[in-house]
């Protein structure tokens, strides 16, 4: 804009994405004010009603509120006026204000911080994770018989727990002093967001088969239940892959094929289901525990 021996002033947009300087009749977004790259105020186009046309620049800095200015320039030069008559006062005004702003920030972080932990608390518990004792595996919900499925839906509901992913392991862990159930809980309104909650384990786990499907798992990401609108109405459940692969397009009823044949297959090891496992008493079973998890990003689906 202008310069001087003792200092330059120049303009730039109080948001990167808006720049737009407008002009006497134009309104234009909001610019800061710098002197030697310093802000020391700033400009933006007045639209209240009460302003008349051609008046509708106002700026702000060592000249306090100043209104009704027929362009941009004008509403800065009051400002710029004002900081020329004694600049080192209006510096350390401004560098005063800045330690005040960074010590209310810095307060209200702190709060902030305070108050996550303590969240994070209540959610995880104040005592530190212990070894697993029993653990049911991700997907169990969709490769599980349906009364073992149910049976655990209704265990979880017994603690409050109502919005688990069934895409985790759900396990419980010996603490120092309790037991408790370890579960990624849906967070808000998405279908995949996650964060770890835990609740002390009041009633033990129902006996259902907990043996892990990794294989399954690895089917799931491509074939999984879902709904389609544009074919049925989503009237009824459908495999995701085997829907849209096929053609002309129909609906593939879940469980679709391949995900029974997988999930009726022989596992190595034994002929039929494994038997079921039952909570873990003695230390020499336990496993390495997991440490409490952080929010993670899913894929597939959710319980």
């Amino acid at each position: 804009m202008q310069g001087t021996a003792t200092m330059t002033v120049s303009r730039r947009p109080a948001d990167p994405r808006w720049s737009d300087l407008g002009s006497t009749d134009q309104p234009g977004d909001d610019f800061h004010l710098l002197v030697d790259d310093a802000v020391v105020g700033g400009t933006y186009w007045c639209g209240a009603g009460d302003i008349p046309d051609g008046q509708r620049w106002a700026s702000w800095g060592p000249a306090g509120l100043s209104m009704r200015h027929r362009t941009r320039a004008d509403a800065e030069q009051v400002q710029v006026r004002a900081y020329a008559v004694n600049p080192d006062v209006v510096d350390r005004q401004i560098a005063e204000r800045r330690r005040e702003a960074a010590a209310e920030a810095t307060l209200r972080d702190a709060g902030k911080a305070a108050r996550a932990q303590a969240r994070r608390a209540v959610r995880l518990g104040a005592d530190e994770p212990g070894p697993t004792v029993w653990a049911l595996p991700s997907y169990h919900f969709l490769f599980g018989a349906h009364d073992e499925v149910a049976t655990v839906a209704g265990w979880l509901g017994a603690h409050q727990l109502h919005r688990v992913s069934g895409r985790h392991e759900i396990r419980i862990e010996q603490r120092a002093a309790r037991r408790v159930v370890v579960v990624e809980e849906l967070v808000g309104w998405s279908s995949s967001a996650t964060q770890t909650r835990v609740v002390t384990c009041t009633i033990d786990p129902p006996p259902v088969d907990t043996t892990p499907r990794p294989d399954l798992v690895d089917l799931l990401v491509q074939h999984y239940p879902t709904t389609f609108p544009l074919i049925d109405f989503g009237q009824q459940l459908a495999c995701a892959a085997c829907t849209k692969h096929t053609s002309p397009r129909a609906v593939t009823p879940w469980p679709c094929s391949p995900f029974v044949t997988a999930r009726d297959a022989p596992q190595p090891g034994g002929a039929g289901r494994p038997c079921r496992a039952v909570l873990m008493d003695h230390p020499s079973h336990d496993r390495p525990a997991r440490p409490s998890g952080t929010r993670h990003r899913e894929q597939g689906v959710t319980q």
